[in-house]
């Protein structure tokens, strides 16, 4: 198991889903930080629960510079 900590998470860059470690890495992120703020500013958010969660909530979510 990778540390989450050494991960530099940019989900902007095409290549991000393509690496050939990509399902460890979203088993990494779901055992150690099911919430991650990237590179970008963005959070990954990787727990099923979760997302479901978020995505049944608009105010748990938000877009542009007012985040």
């Amino acid at each position: 198991m990778a540390d989450v900590a050494d991960f530099r998470l940019d989900l902007t860059r095409p290549g991000f889903y393509l690496r050939p470690d990509y399902f460890e890495v979203l088993a990494d992120l779901r055992a150690q930080a099911p919430v991650l703020r990237t590179l970008d500013g963005s959070w990954a958010v990787s727990r099923y629960d979760d997302i479901r969660s978020i995505s049944r909530d608009p105010s748990a979510s938000c877009r542009g510079a007012a985040c």
